[in-house]
């Protein structure tokens, strides 16, 4: 594989797993969709950056031996992410989009009511 290459995925490749971190530890679900959306559009432009170094002359042509592995990591990345975006924005339009105030649960949160067994 060309060192050019592996040097260009490496700046795509850091910044999208940084996300993917801040994605984790973010409170709101605005937040969570605006990472989501930074991390789809790094992702892009690393697809597209690699499919054109590939095949300058095809859009999405399949790559050749050397860059495929870049090619296939760099496309799911950019599905992931654009996965998560889709998730975020879904569940930020359905629960609100500031930060839960009890728990982050996006579904029914457990009952409080549970009490400790008594000691005998």
């Amino acid at each position: 594989m060309k060192p050019e290459l592996i040097s260009a995925c490496q700046m795509f490749l850091v910044p999208s797993a940084i996300m993917f971190a801040a994605l984790g530890v973010a409170g709101s679900e605005a937040l969570k969709s605006l990472i989501c959306g930074a991390g789809s559009f790094t992702s892009l432009v690393w697809f597209w950056t690699v499919n054109r170094w590939s095949s300058p002359d095809v859009l999405l042509a399949w790559p050749q031996v050397d860059t495929a592995p870049v090619w296939v990591l760099s496309l799911f990345f950019a599905l992931a992410w654009i996965g998560c975006l889709i998730v975020h924005i879904r569940n930020g339009n359905k629960y609100g989009w500031e930060r839960q105030k009890d728990v982050q649960w996006t579904w029914a949160a457990p009952a409080h009511d549970w009490k400790e067994p008594k000691k005998q």
